[in-house]
């Protein structure tokens, strides 16, 4: 690490746009997004979908776009959305899913799953 740097880790917002462009913030690494043109951008990898589902559940071994939306779904966002890249595939489908919670961190997610039909998309 340089000396004289400091590094500060802090949850997301809707004004990180405006934090690069004062200087506030120098870098931002999060789920993509649609940023200004003027802001330069990488991906640093690309991920496949996973989901978390309790023993025995109904869908296990019968995953399709359609079965996937016949079960409530766990959204985890610290900025409270409900909507993703998942909707954004099953829309280009026809399809939509029943987002029926939405939570701020993984582990009350996963608490949730193991004793109901819920789906928690990682």
């Amino acid at each position: 690490m340089a000396p004289l740097s400091g590094l500060k880790f802090i949850a997301e917002s809707d004004g990180e746009d405006d934090a690069l462009r004062s200087g506030k913030v120098d870098l931002v690494i999060g789920s993509s997004r649609d940023w200004h043109p003027e802001i330069k951008t990488q991906s640093l990898f690309t991920s496949t979908f996973q989901a978390l589902v309790r023993p025995r559940h109904p869908i296990i071994g019968r995953v399709t776009p359609e079965t996937l939306t016949h079960y409530p779904h766990i959204s985890v966002s610290r900025r409270g959305r409900s909507q993703g890249p998942i909707d954004d595939a099953l829309r280009d489908l026809g399809l939509q899913r029943n987002v029926a919670l939405t939570l701020p961190g993984f582990h009350s997610a996963m608490m949730l799953t193991m004793k109901s039909d819920f789906i928690l998309p990682l």
